[in-house]
């Protein structure tokens, strides 16, 4: 695995409408964790999801000094999955906002095409993601693979 010496921990944030997948890089050390709500009525999984937030970034600020790196939700076509997606950004926002933690949102494609050189597939991005943080990504969500990487492209960006 890279060696991922700096200041800052940067995480990289992957929205859905049923988890947020979430990475951290810091000094030598690279995590992940998915926090996930089965609540089948929407307002409850989103207040669900925002305490879940809000309490581990929370619980990694006392510790670190931090930049969150957020993918924007991609435009969908149904209306109503759109609008969860952009309520889950919303979740990460708020939880910036209350916690004076400077935060990016970031274009997938942006992403992509800063690692990758252009559009990916998922296996491209565990492919990418194989080789820079090795066998750990095995055991990884797409959603969590996702979140490494847009960590990463926030690690380039601050670290460079």
């Amino acid at each position: 695995m890279e060696n991922f010496t700096h200041k800052k921990m940067i995480i990289g944030v992957d929205l859905s409408t049923y988890s947020l997948a979430l990475a951290t890089i810091n000094d030598n050390e690279v995590k992940t964790t998915l926090l996930t709500s089965k609540k089948k009525e929407w307002m409850e999984r989103y207040k669900d999801l925002f305490f879940q937030f809000h309490n581990k970034i929370s619980e990694i600020k006392q510790e670190s000094n931090l930049s969150i790196f957020i993918e924007e939700p991609p435009f969908v076509q149904n209306h109503q999955t759109f609008s969860k997606l952009i309520r889950a950004l919303s979740i990460c926002e708020q939880t910036c906002f209350l916690n004076n933690i400077p935060f990016f949102i970031i274009n997938n494609k942006t992403w992509k095409a800063g690692l990758m050189g252009g559009n990916a597939t998922k296996s491209d991005i565990k492919d990418f993601a194989k080789l820079i943080f090795g066998d750990m990504i095995e055991s990884l969500t797409p959603d969590e693979i996702d979140a490494l990487c847009i960590a990463r492209w926030g690690y380039l960006r601050i670290n460079s």
